[in-house]
């Protein structure tokens, strides 16, 4: 009897010490996972922070563009008024 319950104890010894040694993979394993994890969320920002600047890069030569555009129509109508009122005179 008494070889049988040492058998015992000494397999739920042995199970015990399984069950805290896979808790702490687990843990280790979750603290892996959240460190990729925030790695990805940060590569993911910086995605998402790298298309913002593109599109206001974009926005701004397009204004850009724009007030060049307006600057052009402007000189030609100067021209234009400086030519009229050479021919005026």
């Amino acid at each position: 009897m008494e070889k049988r319950g040492k058998g015992l104890r000494e397999t739920r010894d042995e199970k015990d010490v399984k069950i805290r040694e896979l808790t702490a993979e687990l843990q280790r394993e979750r603290k892996r996972s959240a460190a990729h994890q925030e790695k990805f969320d940060m590569v993911l920002r910086e995605m998402e922070l790298d298309i913002v600047l593109r599109e206001m890069e974009e926005h701004s030569n397009q204004v850009s563009r724009n007030i060049e555009d307006i600057l052009q129509s402007v000189r030609e109508i100067e021209s234009k008024r400086w030519a009229i009122a050479l021919y005026s005179s």
